[in-house]
This record gives structure tokens, C-alpha cells and sequence, in this order.
């Protein structure tokens, strides 16, 4: 009896410290993320024809990561195309970890691909966690022309809300 009692309380021992490393590690990764997206994030983006895209320096950025298939995302897209005369001096990323024939798609459907103030762009999903953590989507990052992060949204956010931050 007294093996088993034994037994039974090394087991939980041992999987609560198993538990505590893991929930402690995972904070850790989740903290350097944070700290990391203060600064304007430049992972090996691929554009729609398959090359390197780089996010330009020294103007307002906005990322908005998105999935092809979301509704919300496709209201977002279309709320902020409706706003793009209010954001003339501010590149716009639509990024996505999906096939990029369903980005490419999306932003034919929203009528942005050949916009100039507007790029679409594809992260590996493996770099999608380790630049920027777990994400839902819509995800909005607004960053400065100094590459500071000025403000992020979580979910469908109102034009107002976006161009409030922007200007900040």
C-alpha cells in the first residue's frame, strides 16, 4: 500500500513539474514575441509572383494578417479599400500563411492587388510563430515611420480605430 501511495504522489510530483516547466517556457517564447513585434517585424515575406518582399522603411505600416477564407477578413479588407484615400502616406501588408493562389485571390476579389499603397504576401507558417506568435484573425499591427508598434487590433476593427492610431 504504501508503494502505491508512493507511487501516486511521484507521479503527480512529477507531472506538475513537468506542467510548470512547460506553462513557464511557453510565457518566456510569448514575452520575447511581444518584445519583439515593438519593432516593425521584416520575416521573409513572399509576394504574389513568388519573390522576396521586403516591407519598406520609413512610413506608417500596417500589417493585417488575415485568412482568405474569413468573412471578417474580407469586411476588413473592403472597410479599409473604402479608406485608402485616408491613408495615402501608409503601406498597407495583407499577409497570410495560406496557398498563394487564395491570397492572390482574395485581394483580386477586394480589387487591391494593383493598388500602389497596398501589398499582399505570403509568410511560411513555421516563420508565422516564431515573428509574430498565435494569432486569430483579423490581426492588425500598426507601426510607425519609425518602425515602432504604435497600436494593435485583435479582431475586426473600425476604420476610425485604425486611422486614430495611425495618427498617433
Amino acid at each position: 500500500m504504501k508503494k502505491v501511495t508512493v507511487i501516486i504522489v511521484l507521479g503527480v510530483l512529477i507531472a506538475a513539474s513537468t506542467l510548470t516547466f512547460f506553462t513557464i517556457r511557453n510565457l518566456s517564447i510569448k514575452e520575447e514575441i511581444y518584445s519583439q513585434l515593438k519593432r516593425l517585424p521584416n520575416p521573409p515575406f513572399v509576394d504574389l509572383d513568388s519573390g522576396l518582399f521586403k516591407i519598406p522603411a520609413g512610413k506608417n505600416v500596417i500589417l493585417i494578417y488575415f485568412n482568405p477564407d474569413c468573412i471578417h477578413c474580407h469586411e476588413e479588407a473592403t472597410q479599409i479599400k473604402k479608406g485608402l484615400h485616408l491613408l495615402k502616406d501608409t503601406k498597407i501588408v495583407f499577409f497570410s500563411d495560406d496557398l498563394i493562389t487564395n491570397i492572390r485571390s482574395f485581394g483580386l476579389r477586394q480589387n487591391m492587388v494593383d493598388h500602389s499603397g497596398v501589398s499582399f504576401a505570403k509568410i511560411p507558417p513555421q516563420l508565422l510563430f516564431k515573428n509574430f506568435g498565435t494569432l486569430g484573425v483579423p490581426h492588425i499591427f500598426i507601426y510607425g515611420a519609425d518602425g515602432k508598434l504604435k497600436k494593435q487590433f485583435k479582431g475586426k476593427t473600425s476604420m476610425e480605430r485604425i486611422l486614430k492610431a495611425v495618427d498617433q
